[in-house]
C-alpha cells in the first residue's frame, strides 16, 4: 500500500478550520464523535 504523504498532510492541515466551522455552526463545543463527523461531512472548497 502506497502513502501519499502530502495529501495526509494537507488533510490534518484542513481539519482545525473544519472544527471550527462546525463548532460555529453549531454554537457550541464539540464532542469527539462530533468532530468526527462534521469533518467528514464538511464540503472542501
Amino acid at each position: 500500500m502506497a502513502f501519499d504523504i502530502e495529501m495526509i498532510k494537507k488533510v490534518y492541515a484542513a481539519l482545525p478550520a473544519k472544527v471550527a466551522a462546525a463548532r460555529k455552526l453549531v454554537g457550541k463545543p464539540l464532542t469527539l464523535t462530533e468532530k468526527i463527523l462534521y469533518t467528514h461531512l464538511h464540503a472542501d472548497q
